[in-house]
């Protein structure tokens, strides 16, 4: 979990389930703790590569969650994007319409 700039900005670690590199990784706790770490300090900074001024760098890590917060962002994510892309749609189809004509329109 991390914000950015006050805002929720989480990630989420995966793996491809079919890599059989991968094929004990089913929660963090198989992930190798130095790892989790370097992951975490790559988010913490990463931003300061694109401003000159690193104090203003205002992401904050809160450290890992399990894998059912992981599920439960996805899902949440896929229903925030379907929800926006059937407002964008609505909004699309809105301004393709012919505007009708009103009755005190002069030509």
């Amino acid at each position: 979990r991390m914000t950015d700039k006050g805002d929720n900005d989480f990630k989420v670690l995966a793996v491809p389930h079919t890599d059989p590199i991968f094929a004990d990784y089913h929660d963090l706790a198989a992930v190798p703790r130095h790892y989790l770490r370097e992951v975490e300090h790559f988010f913490a900074t990463y931003k300061q590569l694109e401003d000159d001024d690193p104090t203003t760098n205002q992401v904050e890590t809160q450290g890992w969650d399990d894998v059912a917060a992981a599920h439960r962002e996805i899902l949440s994510c896929i229903e925030r994007f379907e929800t926006g892309q059937k407002r964008r749609d609505a909004d699309i189809i809105d301004a393709t319409q012919t505007p009708q004509r009103r009755a005190d329109d002069s030509t």
